[in-house]
């Protein structure tokens, strides 16, 4: 019988080379389980889960903690990097970095504005909605009330 449990825990500490450490953390988050669910979920030891998670800098709480606060955690990293950042160091980038840094930043304070990132062409849309429509009318199965509008709007033209 020792021969058997030596190779069942063989077999569960070998186990989790195989299994994403994004796996066990959904498991554990998502299902609010403990060490020891986790690892009878993934058939591996909660030795072994204790340690993954130790090695990965995971614990519930600290992804409870930046769920929370993530907003104020990126506002401070942005901040940190921005003020990190010298006339020397700008310059120093090529210009291709310059103008590439420029739109991402432009794009991130519009959007941080509740402005528009896309240039969607308004003209165009019409134009779609308007071959769409004119399909609908040339349908031979379109509504006669359509079909009758059109018709005293084209007699009215002339």
């Amino acid at each position: 019988m020792t021969d058997t449990n030596n190779t069942e825990t063989l077999k569960k500490s070998v186990a989790p080379k195989y299994i994403p450490i994004e796996n066990l953390i959904a498991a554990s988050a998502e299902k609010n389980l403990s060490n020891s669910d986790v690892a009878r979920l993934f058939d591996i030891t909660p030795q072994t889960v204790s340690q993954r998670f130790k090695h990965a800098g995971y614990t519930p709480e600290s992804l409870k903690n930046y769920q929370h606060n993530r907003a104020k955690i990126f506002d401070y990293f942005c901040s940190k990097i921005i003020n990190s950042l010298t006339n020397r160091d700008i310059k120093k980038a090529s210009f291709r970095d310059r103008i590439v840094a420029f739109g991402i930043l432009y794009d991130k304070m519009r959007l941080e504005s509740d402005q528009s990132t896309e240039n969607v062409s308004v003209i165009q849309d019409i134009r779609t909605l308007d071959a769409e429509a004119k399909q609908e009318i040339l349908n031979p199965k379109a509504k006669p009330e359509i079909k009758n509008k059109l018709k005293e709007l084209t007699e009215g033209k002339k």
